[in-house]
């Protein structure tokens, strides 16, 4: 069961480190980059405190789904939701973002 957590722990941990500790410029080794986000300064930053909270919304929804479909349903189907639940939460989350980006254009 374990295991199933790291996918959502891992997509935390990433929306928190973009919260708190933002990269500073579009030049970091870091960051969500995309070709929108680096188009300026000011989308860069935007793009930073976005990815971060869809992130933590995605990690924190996926853990919890998880443990919930896990805890009614301890069959195959639910590990592979497991899987697949935050993978599309993040492909949500950078559709959304970059929705967002293309609007300051």
């Amino acid at each position: 069961m374990i295991d199933y957590i790291i996918v959502p722990s891992v997509i935390l941990v990433v929306g928190l480190a973009l919260t708190f500790f933002p990269p500073k410029n579009k030049m970091s080794r870091y960051g969500y980059r995309t070709e929108a986000a680096m188009k300026s300064q000011e989308t860069w930053d935007l793009a930073q405190i976005l990815a971060g909270r869809h992130f933590i919304y995605s990690g924190l929804l996926s853990t919890i789904s998880f443990l919930i479909v896990f805890t009614y349903s301890p069959s195959n189907a639910s590990r592979l939701m497991a899987i697949v639940i935050p993978v599309l939460m993040v492909f949500t989350s950078i559709f959304f973002i970059e929705r967002i980006l293309k609007k300051l254009e």
